[in-house]
């Protein structure tokens, strides 16, 4: 059934107009996240980094890096990675930029560490994301959000070549928009009217470098604007199922409709 959502939803973009229930419930939307269970996502900085999902004794070996952006698709992730007989490694911090830049002490210890992580695992593909709201400190200065975008364009670019390394495949999850109000609040207040609740795509600075940058290092992309804006609309409810669990994260529950989606746009890992 949910699978079914996901493709009605890439084939058909007309708007869903109205609804007599929605999954999640509203009330517990903001609870429908897509966070691993035993990953130390927060915490120490020194404390454990990793955690693995899929098939813990599976191959190749596939590592899933980033922030809460990234971990907003584990849902898929893990679906596909017990499909596939992956192992899923997942290496995560909520609220750290994982491109490299001096962003705070415990994101900057915890990314180094993460990197080294993954040269170590030498994994045959890395899945990644990364909000692009963060304040960058430079010359002892935290940056606006537009004077950090450069630079955070910049790391973005150099991080995911480092990742790369001679041979791995990476693939960069371009992420939906911010909307411009709390979609469960306005689908709570519209559910007569859902069109009222869906917004306009739209050119955003993150969609524009984050898509760019992946291209110029060499790396894949799956566009999740593709499914969950289809025609440029950004839809507040799909086939019932509740799309955004805030103004920037997706639900759990519709990720796992995009399951068979991202399934066919991943890379195939690095063979051997």
């Amino acid at each position: 059934m949910l699978v079914a959502v996901a493709v009605q939803a890439d084939a058909a973009p007309a708007l869903q107009q109205s609804a007599e229930t929605v999954t999640p419930e509203l009330d517990r939307a903001r609870a429908d996240r897509g966070r691993p269970a035993g990953c130390p996502i927060r915490g120490p900085v020194d404390g454990p980094l990793t955690c693995v999902h899929g098939n813990p004794d599976g191959a190749p070996t596939v590592v899933v890096y980033g922030d809460s952006k990234a971990m907003q698709h584990f849902p898929a992730l893990d679906a596909i990675a017990q499909r596939r007989n992956w192992r899923l490694v997942v290496i995560s911090r909520a609220g750290c930029p994982p491109m490299v830049v001096h962003y705070a002490y415990r994101c900057d210890r915890w990314r180094e560490r993460a990197l080294r992580r993954i040269a170590r695992l030498d994994p045959a593909l890395i899945v990644t994301s990364s909000s692009v709201a963060y304040q960058v400190i430079a010359r002892g200065k935290r940056l606006s959000r537009p004077a950090s975008r450069p630079i955070l364009r910049r790391a973005w670019i150099r991080t995911l070549r480092r990742i790369r390394g001679e041979d791995r495949r990476v693939a960069v999850l371009v992420n939906p928009p911010r909307a411009p109000a709390d979609p469960p609040s306005c689908v709570r207040d519209n559910m007569a009217s859902l069109a009222r609740c869906a917004f306009q795509r739209g050119s955003a600075p993150y969609r524009n470098y984050v898509v760019r940058g992946a291209r110029r290092a060499g790396v894949a992309r799956v566009d999740i604007n593709q499914i969950a804006c289809p025609g440029r609309i950004c839809p507040a409810v799909i086939g019932d199922v509740l799309v955004y669990r805030d103004r920037v994260h997706l639900t759990a529950t519709y990720v796992r409709t995009l399951t068979d989606w991202i399934d066919a746009r991943l890379p195939e890992p690095r063979a051997g």
